[in-house]
């Protein structure tokens, strides 16, 4: 019981500081807040862990970190990497947190027919009539499925290859592919 105690702003030795860390997340959270029209106090009650450079968001109030000992295991992570930064320092909300959110977003969304969701998932671009900025939320069905980025070539998904895979199976790629299965 002793063990147990807050879970600190960054993780224990990162070598990031708490202010600087702080600091991040809200200007990280404004960012992505107003970039995709969420409500004020969307993000608010969330809890925010910095690790290597990423953000971690949570919703525990403590964890046991008195009571690691050396060599014994140790949590990885805490949550679910939410944040990031590019290499020109803007915030990026990850694919999990975009998902997350989900109805919450209400702008700097692309809604996807069942092809433009396939295509997007196989790593074609999806060229696009009118022209987009900034990240995008990739939604199907009514519901974020992650996220893409607008190129000269037109659209292009940022979901992970092996989530891609997972939603193609489940959209049904090989009825809309005629019946031959592609692999990637």
């Amino acid at each position: 019981e002793a063990a147990w105690g807050p879970v600190p702003e960054v993780y224990p030795d990162d070598g990031m500081e708490a202010d600087e860390a702080r600091s991040l997340v809200d200007m990280g959270t404004d960012a992505v807040a107003r970039h995709f029209g969420l409500a004020v106090d969307t993000l608010a009650p969330c809890r925010w862990m910095a690790r290597g450079g990423r953000f971690w968001m949570h919703g525990a109030e403590e964890w046991p970190v008195e009571g690691w000992a050396p060599g014994a295991c140790r949590a990885v992570s805490l949550g679910f990497r939410a944040l990031e930064f590019d290499t020109g320092g803007r915030p990026r909300p990850t694919n999990d947190l975009l998902r997350w959110l989900d109805r919450s977003v209400t702008s700097g969304t692309v809604d996807l027919t069942d092809e433009q969701a396939i295509r997007l998932l196989r790593g074609d671009p999806l060229p696009w009539p009118e022209e987009l900025h900034g990240l995008l939320a990739l939604r199907y069905a009514g519901s974020v499925v992650g996220r893409g980025v607008p190129t000269t070539a037109g659209i292009r998904s940022q979901i992970p290859k092996a989530r891609a895979k997972d939603l193609r199976a489940v959209l049904g790629d090989e009825a809309l592919s005629g019946g031959r299965r592609e692999d990637g």
